[in-house]
């Protein structure tokens, strides 16, 4: 089963970089292109280092791990870019995602890289992974909070991208916390869970990122006149009309 996962999961990021390359995606989304690539890379790494070295396998499969869970926050990075920046209201919500998101990262890096505990085993990894993924599930259940209540509109791409990902960090999650809860009885569960939820996770991917889709226009329209109306009336409300409020009022 795992060595299935495994070869099916490697051929899914193989190629979804193809299509990444072919479809000049990595210019459109330059942060998710770096996650799959350096997955790709990683994970050949790895297949590399159990078949030459096993022994050392444990040590390095963590700083693949962290590597790749730190590249994928570069998918919050693309909705904010990408789909909060083209709605009036979303974008006043931007600065404290991306901010949040900025201090994950260095207290994650700097609990990982400087604080020997951090790396004195597989429980301890597997703690500060759950952590992680916690605090990530948070992230974007108020992204997820936000884009609903504006109605942004995300495409094809951005939609599949979220997706995908939500749906690892869930299942991740799960079973990480299972896991802490039932200690080595999980193990076995985990080892195959996570693998096919990346898997499930990288078919979504491929299916919405074989190409380039834009966002409608007309949509995109729409969903700008709504949230400006949206922002209008809260111009009003704190007393302070602008200027494009004048010309809703004529």
């Amino acid at each position: 089963m795992l060595t299935a996962l495994f070869w099916i999961g490697l051929m899914i990021q193989t190629l979804l970089t193809y299509r990444i390359l072919a479809a000049g995606l990595y210019a459109k989304y330059p942060f998710f292109s770096l996650h799959v690539g350096s997955s790709l890379i990683t994970t050949l790494v790895l297949y590399k280092l159990i078949l030459s070295n096993p022994r050392a396998y444990d040590a390095y499969y963590w700083m693949g791990q962290f590597l790749t869970m730190i590249t994928a926050c570069g998918i919050v990075l693309e909705v904010l870019r990408n789909v909060f920046s083209s709605d009036p209201v979303a974008r006043k919500y931007a600065p404290f995602f991306r901010t949040g998101l900025y201090v994950l990262i260095v207290c994650i890096s700097g609990i990982y890289l400087w604080t020997p505990r951090a790396l004195g085993g597989n429980i301890s990894n597997l703690n500060l992974e759950r952590n992680f993924r916690l605090i990530e599930s948070f992230f974007l259940l108020a992204m997820l909070a936000v884009i609903l209540h504006c109605g942004l509109v995300m495409g094809r791409n951005l939609t599949g991208m979220f997706l995908g990902y939500g749906l690892y960090v869930a299942a991740s999650l799960l079973i990480l916390a299972l896991r802490s809860y039932a200690g080595p009885a999980l193990e076995g569960a985990w080892e195959v869970i996570q693998p096919l939820a990346y898997v499930v996770c990288l078919s979504i991917w491929l299916y919405s990122l074989w190409a380039y889709y834009p966002i409608s226009p007309a949509r995109l329209s729409a969903a700008g006149a709504d949230n400006r109306f949206v922002s209008t009336n809260m111009d009003f409300s704190n007393g302070a009309p602008s200027g494009s409020s004048k010309a809703v009022r004529t």
